[in-house]
């Protein structure tokens, strides 16, 4: 068992610090199957506990116990674990909060705790119960406070002003530095890893996805984005990611490029239609080649 522990541990280490272009689908499939794991985990150590053991952990001692965990222990192994960190304090305090829910720790003392118990060891009937309590203790705590907890600190998203730009050409890249230059954080996704890659040398935060993937609704980068331009040189594309992300990214906004055939009909302009009637993908191509030149870049 500790052998196998150990490659997984080993295993876990080196596909973080790959450069696997398939880690961001990993860690999803991890997210998905730690829940699974976690679920049957927690019926598992529930279904191994009876209501005698739990008396024996009912007294002061184990308040106090569960105290320290929660206002000492817990803080100050984020903090040491975090320093160094870009994190700001009250992130550190929020982590602590909600962060750490002690499922290995409950999983070590069910296993230990029965063999030791087993083998007479004195006091080795506290540990699966007084364990098993800490957790449920703590999650219960936490996930009621939460929200309330990220209020007081100053970790709660009040607004959702951030803009995404599908398509991450020259025209999405000149409009998206100009607008992160303005204080506005811009998130560009494209397909293209050439086009993301120029958009990080100026800074910008790109994202190499395809948007036909739906694990783009997951990205927790793109939590504060309340606006949605689509910028491609594809009218079904900037169709289709104004009907797919429109609710989730573009609660504020969600505007598109027009086609040649909205521009021919006057009386028919899209709600969606982003700058003049005029402005099509090539036109502002054109621009942009001609401002690229003007400012030597």
């Amino acid at each position: 068992m500790s052998l196998g522990l150990l490659a997984v541990v080993v295993m876990g280490m080196v596909l973080g610090n790959s450069k696997s272009p398939y880690l961001k689908d990993i860690l999803y499939f991890k997210e998905s199957l730690s829940v699974l794991l976690i679920s049957i985990l927690f019926i598992l150590l529930a279904a191994n506990i009876n209501m005698e053991e739990l008396y024996l952990i009912y007294n002061w001692n184990t308040a106090a116990l569960f105290a320290a965990i929660v206002f000492l222990i817990r803080p100050l192994g984020v903090f040491i674990s975090t320093q160094g960190s870009s994190l700001k304090l009250n992130e550190k305090l929020f982590i602590s909060w909600v962060g750490p829910r002690g499922i290995v720790a409950a999983g070590i003392a069910s296993l230990f705790g029965l063999k030791l118990a087993k083998e007479g060891v004195p006091g080795a009937e506290y540990i699966t119960p007084l364990v098993f309590m800490i957790v449920l203790g703590t999650v219960l705590l936490n996930a009621t406070t939460a929200r309330l907890f990220a209020k007081m600190v100053g970790v709660f998203l009040t607004k959702s002003d951030g803009i995404l730009i599908v398509g991450a050409s020259k025209v999405s890249r000149l409009i998206g530095h100009y607008l992160e230059s303005n204080g506005r954080h811009v998130v560009l996704i494209d397909s293209n890893p050439g086009n993301i890659a120029k958009a990080k040398e100026l800074g910008l935060e790109a994202i190499t996805t395809n948007i036909y993937s739906d694990t783009l609704m997951d990205n927790i980068e793109l939590n504060d984005v309340g606006y949605l331009m689509a910028l491609t040189g594809s009218t079904d594309i900037n169709k289709y990611a104004i009907g797919k992300f429109s609710k989730q990214f573009g609660e504020n906004g969600s505007f598109r490029l027009v086609s040649v055939d909205e521009m021919r009909d006057e009386k028919n302009n899209p709600t969606e239609g982003l700058f003049s009637h005029t402005d099509d993908f090539t036109t502002l191509t054109n621009v942009t080649e001609k401002v690229s030149k003007h400012s030597g870049n």
